[in-house]
């Protein structure tokens, strides 16, 4: 008898191996499904937060809306009228011809497009927190708060021109000529830095102080 019992220790000593290493394998199994579904929850909310709602909207203004199909199938561009409360993601274009329109980026940063303006949205939130616009024409109006570094807003226009705001900017494209204005806080155009209440007209170069005409005063408000 003693022999017989003897004999199975080693048989349960191999099934105690054998159950320890499955509850381990399960556990890890467990934790990699956990940590796979809290991956998802992030990229989820990231990916939620990454767009631009409308929040007025005067006269007709069209958005060209990139929608991005399977690996397999091309994005199509869709055309259609803006409404308040419309979501804009990257790769949108917004095209105002007499009309205007306002958005803002998850609350931190105003967007103010005036009329006969056309933006395409090459990045509305990255993860790094970048912001990256194209002015095609027109001109717009940026409110950022003074918090952000001016790489976080970077706007192209057609004449190989790169402008970095921190504060609040207008910046124009009309005739084939940029023109920014920093009205608040500082930024930067073409690498050079350009302080508040200064006006830089690439057309003849010139740099100078800002006079807050009945114009202006109508496009910040």
């Amino acid at each position: 008898k003693l022999i017989i019992k003897l004999n199975f220790i080693p048989i349960i000593f191999k099934y105690k191996c054998k159950l320890e290493f499955i509850l381990k394998m399960k556990k890890r199994i467990i934790a990699t499904i956990l940590i796979f579904a809290i991956s998802l929850n992030i990229e989820a909310y990231y990916n939620s937060t990454k767009y631009i709602k409308v929040v007025d909207v005067q006269g007709n203004v069209k958005l060209e809306v990139d929608v991005k199909g399977s690996p397999k199938i091309q994005s199509k561009i869709i055309q259609k009228p803006a409404r308040l409360g419309d979501l804009l993601f990257t790769r949108d274009t917004i095209i105002t011809e007499a009309s205007s329109l306002t958005a803002y980026l998850q609350d931190r940063v105003l967007l103010k497009i005036e009329e006969n303006s056309s933006i395409y949205l090459d990045n509305t939130f990255d993860k790094n927190g970048n912001i990256v616009f194209s002015l095609h024409k027109g001109e717009i109006l940026i409110v950022a708060p003074m918090s952000y570094k001016p790489e976080y807003i970077t706007i192209y226009t057609p004449d190989n021109s790169t402008i970095n705001i921190s504060g609040a900017a207008i910046v124009s494209y009309n005739g084939g000529i940029t023109k920014v204005q920093f009205l608040h806080g500082y930024g930067k155009l073409n690498n050079t830095v350009v302080g508040q209440f200064r006006e830089v007209n690439l057309e003849d170069g010139t740099t100078k102080d800002i006079v807050m005409s009945a114009y202006l005063r109508n496009r910040i408000n």
